[in-house]
């Protein structure tokens, strides 16, 4: 075992304690730190060129003598060794590494400590069964996570930091304890390290750059610079180190404004009408007229096609749940924004356009049942997902809630968030009890009760994707607030398909898409939260709105074209004037179609059509002659029906089956899934190998 041999020296007229590593190789005695390395290392350090005299020999640390410039010195010099005492006496090892530009001392694991350390806890340093083993990767601190140093008194947080080489170098006060397990199974030693008090009381002292002492929470005067515990002691006046917790955004006078205003309750007398733009006013009032007449009902189905949508003529389009198709007025509201946009850009992105999302904003929160200060938008439902995962505290084992039914590029959200943090996920399995309400919420107490309070966020859909059933989301949250979980409910395909009533919920966090069942342009979602989540909640991206608070975070996120939300409104006042007779047409021609396609197909199996307001369902799809169920097979169905018919609808694969997810809207009619159920008997009597029969 190496031995430490005090050595008293003077440096810089302050008396210096150095414990130099000595190594008896052969008779022989190599000693590893000397007086004139450590004096080397402070004229390096205050700018002296010179080449330390003496040379470091070979010992423990391994690498070859050194002697010759201070460039090639400056490297070798990682390889030396001090040895502090500890305040029970102990030898503390220590190695003098450079890090950002200064000389500093690294504890490394004591050297007797270690037959104890293996001794007490060998069974959670799982992979290192012998002191050897262990001292090999404890000795080597670059590139290995094999210890952390906790701050103490006066010390800063963080790997290779417990002392700076300075004047006087402190006793230190070491404690080794056990703080778990690292990335790749690494067992992390941790050194809680504390600063020895000065003879003076004060703190113990640093080297400052001005070369007087001070301490660590000092401002340094010399030269106008500032001494900060992030950077060390900064001397040159055009420099200076700012605490991120002082920092002060400069936050353009009108986004301050516009964060103040989206953050007030909504006016009492706010008139609806007066966010909608002069196009799209007018086509909404000529469909409030037709309501009004009794008409509506009536235009509905493909004639409503052609006065209000752009879907091209040929195609069956049975599929609205994935994209959605915009409304014409809701349309020609964006088109008249953008024109606005590009006839003076500068007065419209810094007015104009911030008024015209506070209306969007006020006309959605009347329409969901929220708050408007609670509520931001966002261009999709998976950018707001992606916002409140990577706002939620995670920890090494703690757990994200999801379902086999989870969206899938919320599942990959989640399992990156997971993966950062070092928890995991715990998937409840739901495909086979989605007909049974009662059976999915003993499932998810089960899972919040294995999770043993380690939950910290649950993932809930509202209308599950692929298979639209609806799930007992206000239910779902309660559990998960009675087992001390917050909960997400991801509505993408809710806002326009059913009522809501977001704040009702009970839920932690709220999303839905706007471009689905409401018919907004693309790029249009929102968040909600409520005010005691709106500190932790930040979006992906950081601009002007830094500091701004919620609203202020979301409002700004750099340069963009926002016209789709500024055509929420006109998209809800199109939708009210159609409404009730919409829903009622949404519903029954569901019903028909679903009763339609299993008399034809032979099937009996429907997931979603259920629910009072269900716009989609699955229908499972008749056997394919010679060719089992797969998901290649779902996917040369799905592109057969495109190409070779002109039908869009999802085809999928699951527990054992395949499927197809119609939707119905009003542009749709009965014939549209007659001319399904006939395109797909078709294709499934077609035999392999057949020209044009969709491969297995």
């Amino acid at each position: 075992m190496p031995q430490a041999t005090c050595r008293k020296f003077k440096i810089m007229n302050q008396p210096v304690i150095l414990y130099a590593l000595e190594r008896r190789q052969n008779g022989a005695k190599n000693v590893f730190l000397t007086k004139s390395d450590v004096e080397g290392i402070i004229r390096i350090k205050q700018g002296d060129q010179q080449a330390p005299s003496g040379r470091r020999r070979r010992g423990a640390g391994g690498g070859a003598a050194v002697q010759g410039g201070a460039k090639n010195y400056s490297k070798k010099v990682l390889q030396f060794f001090q040895v502090l005492k500890g305040a029970g006496g102990q030898d503390i090892l220590c190695r003098c590494v450079k890090r950002s530009g200064e000389w500093r001392w690294c504890p490394v694991v004591p050297l007797e400590e270690l037959p104890r350390v293996i001794k007490e806890h060998h069974e959670r340093a799982t992979g290192f069964s012998g002191v050897e083993k262990l001292y090999t990767h404890i000795k080597r601190p670059f590139g290995v996570t094999m210890y952390r140093l906790r701050s103490g008194a006066g010390v800063v947080e963080g790997m290779h930091q417990a002392s700076r080489l300075s004047k006087a170098p402190p006793s230190l006060a070491s404690e080794l304890t056990f703080s778990g397990t690292a990335q790749r199974g690494v067992p992390v030693v941790s050194l809680n390290v504390a600063m020895a008090a000065q003879p003076g009381g004060g703190k113990a002292a640093v080297r400052c750059g001005c070369r007087g002492a001070c301490t660590r929470n000092c401002s340094c005067k010399k030269n106008g610079a500032r001494c900060g515990r992030h950077c060390g002691c900064i001397t040159e006046p055009y420099l200076r180190c700012i605490d991120p917790a002082q920092y002060k955004a400069l936050n353009p006078p009108w986004l301050a404004e516009a964060a103040a205003v989206a953050s007030s309750p909504a006016p009492p007398d706010r008139d609806a009408d007066a966010a909608l733009p002069p196009p799209a006013r007018q086509a909404v009032l000529q469909l409030r007229e037709a309501a009004a007449a009794g008409e509506a009902a009536a235009q509905l189905g493909h004639a409503v096609r052609r006065s209000l949508f752009l879907l091209e003529e040929g195609t069956t389009y049975l599929n609205h749940g994935s994209y959605g198709a915009v409304l014409r007025p809701a349309l020609e509201a964006q088109r008249y924004f953008q024109e606005r946009l590009e006839t003076q850009p500068v007065r419209f992105m810094e007015t104009e356009a911030l008024q015209a999302v506070r209306q969007a904003q006020l006309a959605l929160a009347e329409m969901v049942g929220a708050d408007p200060s609670d509520l931001v938008f966002v261009p999709n439902a998976t950018t707001a997902v992606n916002a409140v995962l990577r706002s939620v505290e995670l920890g090494p084992g703690d757990l994200l809630l999801i379902a086999t039914t989870t969206y899938p590029a919320v599942r990959s959200a989640a399992a990156r968030v997971a993966s950062a943090a070092r928890a995991s996920l715990l998937e409840v399995e739901l495909l086979d009890v989605l007909a049974q309400p009662e059976a999915i919420l003993a499932r998810y107490e089960a899972a919040l009760k294995a999770g043993g309070g380690r939950v910290r966020l649950a993932i809930l859909d509202q209308i599950i994707s692929l298979a639209p059933v609806h799930l007992p989301a206000a239910a779902l949250c309660t559990l998960c607030a009675r087992h001390g979980a917050a909960s997400l409910v991801d509505g993408a395909h809710a806002v326009g398909a059913v009522p809501l009533g977001v704040a009702a919920l009970g839920c932690d966090y709220y999303t839905s898409n706007l471009h689905k069942w409401l018919c907004t342009p693309k790029g249009a979602a929102f968040l909600w939260a409520p005010r005691r989540h709106h500190r932790r909640l930040l979006p992906l991206v950081t601009s002007h709105g830094y500091g701004l608070g919620f609203q202020g975070e979301f409002l700004w996120s750099g340069t963009a074209d926002a016209t789709a939300i500024m055509a929420v409104p006109t998209a809800i006042a199109a939708m009210r004037a159609l409404e009730p007779a919409a829903a009622q047409y949404r519903r029954s021609l569901l019903r028909d179609a679903v009763a339609l396609l299993g008399q034809s197909w032979g099937t009996r199996a429907a997931l979603g059509v259920q629910a009072p307001d269900a716009c989609m369902c699955a229908v499972e799809m008749p056997a394919f002659s010679g060719r089992p169920p797969s998901a290649q097979l779902a996917g040369s169905v799905h592109a057969a029906l495109r190409s070779r018919h002109a039908i869009e609808v999802p085809v999928a694969y699951a527990a054992g089956r395949l499927w197809c997810r119609i939707s119905a809207q009003i542009y749709n009619e009965l014939a549209d899934y007659r001319r399904l159920a006939e395109a797909v008997l078709q294709l499934a009597a077609e035999q392999p190998g057949a020209r044009g029969a969709a491969p297995s």
